[in-house]
């Protein structure tokens, strides 16, 4: 991890253009509509607003789907798009309340894409009903209120867009005051890892970026999948927490992995780094630290005073640990079994914040 190498993937893979800042895109059009919005984009996980004039009500939304998921494995394509939605709204303070979605799929007339079509619809149907209304206990599922249908999508030379459902979950959250950031709060509290870690790297951000231009190197490896029960448990934990008032900021594990999460902590939406981060992860799973920092096994990452940690998961079997703590030097220091990895905050704004606009000049 030491290695001038291992940093250069990490800087690449935080200022590769899936992962980058789109603040160039969301910062010319309005974000206060109204003034009903409470977070702005990039500021949560989710997209926050108050819909009601004078209550206290927010609605969260989130939106997400990998195609790169859906080429490997056109199930967990489906399912991953379900369960990172709703993880995004969890995170964020919102409990789920519904799901919309937008299938985008080849010629279906060909039977290989009316496979992937089909396993993308089993996977979108098992997430939803095995993560079901979080606040019922019948087995109701989390229910798809609408969605649409995009097929014959084809070059010119017969080749189908790879499989893409993408999903869109809606959260309420009866006090918007209870909702929280993405963006680390204050130094001398801790980070806090919640869910299962698993060597997850197929059509992950990391992966794609060593395979070049290699198409059989970028389609290896497995992609990442849930418990969908596990994640039901793990979001009701999370949720609890942040409606105790136990969570000062939150952010998923997704794409680009647990490094990419860390930094984006410490980045917030606009990348003008305050705070740091020293954490170890010599101690999850993995066969390196290659594999612990990117891998995309889906997660919570809860900043939280180290009393509230201790209490995160009392009465549970909610698998969790503290990673580290948040510290007043702006740095990204990350201890592994191979050594530590130092990141200043503005080798971080550098790579994040400013490589997205330069991709549109």
């Amino acid at each position: 991890m030491t290695s001038p190498e291992f940093r250069k993937l990490a800087l690449a893979v935080l200022g590769s253009p899936n992962i980058a800042s789109k603040r160039e895109l969301f910062s010319h059009y309005d974000q206060e509509v109204q003034g009903r919005t409470f977070y702005r984009p990039g500021e949560s996980d989710a997209g926050v607003a108050l819909p009601v004039d004078g209550a206290p009500l927010a609605v969260l939304l989130s939106s997400d789907g990998n195609p790169r998921y859906g080429e490997l494995d056109p199930y967990w394509g489906g399912a991953n798009a379900v369960v990172e939605a709703v993880r995004n709204v969890v995170v964020s303070g919102g409990w789920p309340r519904a799901l919309t979605d937008c299938l985008n799929f080849g010629n279906p007339e060909n039977p290989e894409v009316y496979r992937d079509f089909r396993d993308a619809i089993i996977g979108l149907s098992e997430a939803a009903r095995g993560i079901g209304t979080l606040e019922l206990e019948d087995g109701s599922p989390l229910p798809f209120i609408s969605g649409n249908v995009s097929l014959y999508n084809e070059s010119s030379a017969g080749s189908a867009v790879p499989p893409s459902p993408i999903v869109c979950c809606l959260g309420v959250q009866a006090e918007a005051t209870r909702t929280v950031g993405a963006r680390l709060q204050e130094s001398g509290n801790v980070l806090v890892l919640v869910g299962d870690r698993r060597v997850e790297l197929g059509g992950s951000e990391a992966a794609w970026i060593i395979a070049g231009t290699d198409p059989e190197r970028r389609l290896r490896g497995q992609v990442p999948t849930a418990d969908f029960a596990a994640e039901r448990k793990y979001a009701r934990a999370v949720l609890g927490a942040i409606e105790g008032g136990r969570v000062q900021s939150g952010h998923d594990i997704s794409s680009g992995g647990l490094l990419v999460a860390l930094a984006e902590m410490m980045l917030g939406a606009r990348g003008n780094v305050e705070l740091g981060l020293d954490v170890d992860v010599s101690k999850l799973p993995g066969n390196n630290d290659f594999e612990r920092l990117f891998s995309e096994t889906g997660a919570y990452l809860l900043e939280m005073t180290e009393a509230d940690a201790a209490t995160l998961a009392d009465g549970t079997d909610v698998p969790h640990q503290v990673l580290g703590s948040v510290t007043d030097t702006g740095n990204l220091v990350i201890h592994g079994a191979s050594g530590t990895l130092r990141i200043a905050g503005a080798e971080l704004t550098e790579s994040w914040a400013e490589s997205f606009a330069r991709v549109l000049e």
